[in-house]
């Protein structure tokens, strides 16, 4: 496994669970690994801000649920905000859920916005273009801030740097077809 802190060249495994997994996997590896492997396991944005560049990079493990992009209750939504002021972008505006354009309970629409999911989810003919459109410019703000994001140099001390920003060694998405 190769690391660079500062090109944020990680080592690590990231695995991507639905949240009530979270713990099942960090079990898991207890169970099978002891405490060989450095694992980090985040379980909200909160918990991302304790960990530094420097921390991610030199992990074996960082498991982080699915949903921490949507977390928050509509009008707080601490990832994507943390996220904008890392990246020094434009607001992220929530994605639509509204009636045929709600998000998909997967990791599609999640982490891969407007990945077609079936017909009615969002590319279908039922929904209100408005809704189609409120996604598709949801999609935009969240990949430009994830490419500003990645041109922004930070120290290996700093603290709650979004996980789009690190190079990972794999990523494992677990159980994210529901």
């Amino acid at each position: 496994a190769s690391r660079n802190i500062s090109a944020a060249r990680s080592s690590a495994t990231l695995i991507v669970v639905p949240p009530g997994l979270l713990d099942q996997w960090d079990d898991e590896r207890k169970k099978f690994t002891g405490d060989k492997l450095k694992s980090i396991k985040i379980d909200s944005t909160a918990t991302l801000k304790k960990y530094s560049v420097k921390d991610l990079c030199e992990a074996d493990i960082v498991i982080a649920p699915a949903g921490i992009i949507d977390e928050g209750n509509g009008k707080k939504r601490p990832y994507t905000e943390n996220l904008q002021k890392k990246a020094k972008s434009a607001p992220i505006p929530p994605a639509s859920s509204s009636h045929s354009q709600r998000e998909a309970p997967t990791i599609e629409g999640t982490w891969v916005r407007c990945m077609a999911s079936g017909p009615e989810i969002y590319v279908g003919n039922k929904g209100n273009q408005k809704y189609r459109d409120q996604l598709a410019y949801y999609g935009h703000c969240y990949s430009d801030a994830i490419s500003k994001l990645r041109k922004q140099k930070f120290d290996a001390t700093e603290r709650g740097v979004p996980l789009e920003y690190f190079t990972w060694e794999r990523v494992v998405v677990d159980e994210c077809h529901q």
